[in-house]
């Protein structure tokens, strides 16, 4: 029997893609680890790789914050789409992942304060106390790079895997604000409200 090239292209291309993101789940595990160990953290937001390309207005999106499930309850965690999971730089990774731990920790800084005042989530956290010094670095220095790589790489995908625009960052369930971060503000000046957890952004 004389297999259908395109039949087999389309599982070769399944295979590596399956291989890749198994490969990518294991990297981002490594960094976020990596990550919480620089930064004195027990941990850090729990990540999930969709096997979508996200785009907007056909410019490609490296991940988005979002409420993940863990052991039955509501996490405020960084969603991260399947180009940025497969792709083979570490250092940009790591940038996007620190940038997406930075927004859970300001969502989660707003809610356990309960400062309404705050436009802007992020201008809450500041790298220094939150991350490791070559991280904070890494944060303060971000400028959007060039990812000419990772559009090759994104059509390549959206061959295997649907192109979708990213769940909306607009976190409107409620979530838990957890231990490691209500620890953490125990140790700053920052004034903690009574009623942290759960409390609706």
């Amino acid at each position: 029997m004389v297999s259908n090239p395109e039949t087999t292209d389309r599982r070769h291309r399944r295979e590596w893609l399956h291989a890749r993101l198994r490969l990518g789940a294991r990297r981002v595990e490594r960094l976020r680890q990596d990550i919480a160990a620089q930064a004195g953290l027990p941990t850090l937001p729990s990540v999930e790789i969709v096997p979508e390309v996200w785009r907007v207005d056909g410019d490609l999106v490296l991940g988005r914050t979002g409420v993940v499930e863990r052991d039955g309850e509501l996490h405020l965690g960084v969603l991260l789409p399947a180009a940025s999971a497969v792709q083979s730089d570490d250092n940009l990774l790591r940038r996007i992942l620190l940038i997406r731990f930075r927004d859970c920790i300001s969502r989660m800084v707003r809610t356990a304060t309960q400062d309404p005042s705050v436009r802007r989530p992020t201008s809450l956290v500041d790298p220094t106390f939150w991350f490791g010094s070559d991280d904070a670095a890494r944060l303060r220095s971000w400028k959007e790079h060039r990812i000419v790589g990772m559009e090759i790489l994104a059509d390549f995908l959206s061959k295997s895997l649907p192109v979708v625009a990213p769940p909306p960052e607009d976190v409107a369930q409620d979530f838990n604000v957890p231990d490691w971060v209500l620890d953490r503000l125990d140790d700053s000046s920052v004034e903690r409200a009574p009623t942290a957890p759960g409390s609706r952004l």
